[in-house]
């Protein structure tokens, strides 16, 4: 349990930019958590400050400057006092619900936080020393139910960063959960053929004419990168790993063209069986 320093400040001019004249912004229900929370190694501290009212940690320089917002980890199963509480369209054991709980408590958060602070403040000095505006950094994750059926339940896990003015950079893992057990399931579980010959007959299932950029998907590809859908199987390769693409790249397999390829009890309700 967090314990807050009780300062609460209703109305507080902060700067969000904190480099030369900057503009303000006025915010409302920031609460002070710790002082001198993270300490840089030219002796500069951060203190952090809680934005409850939108679940957000908030990591601010004594200036004003806004480094970092973290938003609140949002799970996949939402717990009660009572206990597990799923959501109205699963239908899952109560030991599955806690099995899938247990393995995401386990794997925990995909993003280091002091990573995520020393990059902001080295972005920080650097748009000091230029003289021009830094934007805060942002990073979040959840974890959400994405497909399933009788036999498996798919959820997926992303991570969304933000960092010097750039678009978010997603990262994105799929967790697949057989139904009666609660046990976690290989993407390649879910073919009908050893590993090695089920990736080659995926990449085939890929209609594409451009055949470099789908060899270097062969090559590239991971099984992290492969996330069942209600639609089909959604191959998402991130930012960097297609040499000749300077973005990530997105590419789904209808089911259809994955039959013979797929075991039957693999493949997921259609979306539109969701309540």
């Amino acid at each position: 349990m967090r314990v807050y320093k009780a300062i609460t400040i209703l109305w507080i001019c902060i700067v969000l930019c904190g480099c030369g004249s900057q503009p303000k912004e006025y915010v409302e229900g920031l609460t002070l958590a710790q002082e001198n929370v993270y300490f840089f190694e030219d002796g500069t501290t951060v203190d952090l400050w809680r934005m409850e009212s939108i679940g957000r940690d908030v990591y601010m320089l004594s200036d004003g400057t806004i480094l970092l917002k973290v938003a609140d980890y949002i799970p996949p199963i939402a717990l009660g006092a009572d206990g597990v509480k799923i959501y109205s369209s699963l239908d899952l054991s109560e030991n599955v619900q806690e099995a899938v709980l247990v393995y995401f408590e386990k794997q925990g958060l995909l993003y280091d936080v002091q990573s995520e602070l020393e990059k902001a403040y080295t972005y920080y000095l650097s748009c000091k020393q230029e003289g021009i505006a830094f934007n805060s950094f942002y990073v979040s994750q959840e974890r959400s139910f994405v497909c399933e059926n009788s036999n498996i339940v798919c959820f997926d896990t992303t991570v969304i960063r933000v960092r010097e003015n750039r678009e978010a950079q997603d990262i994105e893992l799929s967790d697949i959960f057989d139904k009666r057990t609660g046990e976690r399931l290989n993407i390649w579980d879910l073919f009908l053929y050893p590993q090695s010959e089920s990736k080659n007959r995926l990449v085939d299932a890929i209609k594409m004419d451009d055949e470099a950029l789908l060899t270097e998907m062969e090559k590239a590809l991971e099984d992290e990168f492969i996330h069942p859908s209600s639609r089909g199987l959604v191959i998402t390769f991130p930012e960097g790993t297609l040499k000749s693409l300077d973005a990530s790249f997105n590419i789904e397999i209808a089911y259809d063209d994955l039959r013979g390829i797929l075991h039957s009890w693999a493949i997921p309700y259609p979306k539109d069986k969701f309540k």
